[in-house]
C-alpha cells in the first residue's frame, strides 16, 4: 500500500506546478469584493467562531461517527476498514482566514490562502481529535482527502502533526492537483484493498461526485435519493461560510459582479407575506 500511495504522491508533486482549476467553494468567497454593504460571509464566520451551537453540531457529528464506527467494527464483516475525511472545515478550522477576509474586505486569492496554509496554525474542528484517536486505536486506516494543492503538503502535515492527529503522514494525505473531483482518489483507496466504512466532510462532494457542479434542484434530489446514508455512512459537518451550496445559488457563475450575486442570493430567499 505504501509503495503505491508514495507513487501517487510523487506524481502529484510533479503535477502541482500546473495551474489548478478554481473550485466553486473557493471562488464563492470572492463575492464580497466591491460590496458597499455588509460582507455576506460575516454571520457565517461568527457562527463558526462564536456560536456554542456550532461546537455542539460538530461534537454531535463526530459522536455519531464514533458510534457508527464501533457498530461496524463489532459486526466484524470488514477486513480492512478505512475512514475518509475531508480536511478543511471537517478536521481543520480555517475560519481565521475567513475572518481576515471579512475584516479586510478581501476576496479569496490563491496567494493569501497559501499564506494561511503555510502558517500551519489551523485548529482542530471540535470533536475531530477524539474521534480520530479512537479510530486509530481500533486499527482503522485514516485517509485525509483534501482539495488543498500539492504545494501545501509540507505545511499541511506540519499542521496535522502539531495538533496530534494520528496517521499524519504522506501515505495517508491525498491532495489535489488538477481537479477538485475526489472520486478518483477515493477509488485509489479502494483499489488498495481498503473498505471505506465512513466518509466525513462539510460538502456533499466529499461523499459522492454526483453532487459536484450540480444546480440546487439536482443536489436536493441527490440528498433525497441517498437520505438513508446520512448518519450511517456519510457524516456531514456544518459549514455556513462557503461551499457548493453557495456556488449552486449562483448557478456556478462565479464571474458575476458582487451586486449580481447579491441579487441572486435575495431571489433565492423564501419570504413570508407580511404587512409592513
Amino acid at each position: 500500500m505504501r509503495k503505491i500511495l508514495w507513487s501517487y504522491v510523487l506524481v502529484m508533486s510533479c503535477l502541482a506546478c500546473q495551474k489548478p482549476a478554481p473550485t466553486a467553494a473557493n471562488e464563492a468567497s470572492a463575492e464580497a469584493e466591491g460590496l458597499g454593504g455588509a460582507d455576506p460571509r460575516q454571520y457565517g464566520v461568527l457562527f463558526v467562531q462564536r456560536a456554542a451551537e456550532y461546537r455542539a453540531l460538530c461534537h454531535q457529528a463526530y459522536q455519531v461517527a464514533t458510534d457508527r464506527l464501533r457498530a461496524i467494527l463489532e459486526a466484524d464483516t470488514v477486513k480492512r476498514p478505512a475512514v475518509i475525511l475531508d480536511l478543511d472545515e471537517t478536521v481543520l478550522d480555517n475560519s481565521p482566514y475567513a475572518g481576515w477576509q471579512v475584516k479586510n474586505r478581501a476576496p479569496y486569492r490563491r496567494e493569501t490562502w497559501q499564506q494561511w496554509v503555510e502558517q500551519a496554525q489551523a485548529e482542530a474542528v471540535p470533536g475531530a481529535l477524539p474521534f480520530l484517536k479512537a479510530a486509530d486505536s481500533l486499527g482503522v486506516q485514516l485517509f485525509y482527502l483534501t482539495n488543498r494543492h500539492e504545494r501545501g503538503r509540507p505545511a499541511t502535515l506540519q499542521n496535522l502533526r502539531a495538533l496530534g492527529l494520528p496517521q499524519a503522514d504522506s501515505s495517508h494525505l491525498l491532495m489535489r492537483t488538477t481537479t477538485s473531483n475526489k472520486a478518483p482518489r477515493r477509488a485509489l483507496i479502494e483499489r488498495e484493498g481498503f473498505e471505506p466504512v465512513l466518509l466525513l466532510g462539510d460538502n456533499l462532494g466529499d461523499f459522492l461526485h454526483l453532487w459536484d457542479d450540480k444546480l440546487r434542484q439536482k443536489r436536493h434530489a441527490g440528498v433525497s435519493k441517498n437520505r438513508a446514508l446520512f448518519g450511517r455512512r456519510f457524516i456531514l459537518l456544518p459549514n455556513p461560510v462557503y461551499g457548493e451550496w453557495l456556488g449552486a445559488t449562483y448557478q456556478y457563475r462565479h464571474d458575476l459582479a458582487p451586486a449580481q450575486k447579491d441579487s441572486l442570493r435575495r431571489a433565492a430567499l423564501k419570504a413570508a407575506s407580511l404587512a409592513p
